[in-house]
């Protein structure tokens, strides 16, 4: 019994059909732009969720677990605010101040309101980065999503 051995060897030549990469199509684009839309918007809410007296009062100051919300704001929209964070945390103030600064005087937004919107478009850049990140690292879709959104609500 003879066995040809042509088609075996027209295989192993052959390209594989499949290398393991995952295309980048409209759906990746379109599936990002709605993980970002959320996650901006459902931090835009929940920044305006909290109460004015914990931001706009220095009393509060130690509310929730050291987060200081009053010194946070401060820090983003006043460059003679009270920064003695900035030994843990060096580089917020620098990189948070000129975006807050550029939407008051741009938009003629409250520090507040310009500080709660610059939070709602990193948390949207986060989750697009986290997106793509998994897609790059060969995730599907779904995985993808599913773990952006996970990512983006724990504590990052």
């Amino acid at each position: 019994m003879i066995v040809s051995r042509e088609p075996l060897q027209r295989r192993a030549m052959a390209p594989p059909s499949s290398t393991g990469r995952i295309g980048w199509g409209r759906g990746d684009v379109l599936l990002a732009a709605v993980l970002a839309c959320a996650a901006g918007l459902a931090s835009l809410y929940g920044a305006q969720q909290i109460p004015p007296k914990l931001i706009h009062h220095e009393f509060y100051i130690d509310t929730w677990f050291e987060g200081d919300p009053s010194r946070v704001v401060a820090n983003m929209s006043d460059r003679l605010s009270y920064h003695a964070a900035t030994g843990y945390h060096p580089l917020f103030p620098l990189a948070t101040f000129p975006a807050v600064k550029a939407l008051r005087v741009g938009l003629g937004l409250t520090p507040l309101a310009a500080a709660q919107l610059v939070l709602s478009v990193v948390a949207a850049l986060w989750i697009v980065a986290l997106f793509i990140l998994f897609r790059l690292m060969g995730c599907r879709r779904l995985d993808a999503s599913v773990f952006s959104v996970l990512a983006s609500v724990s504590a990052s």
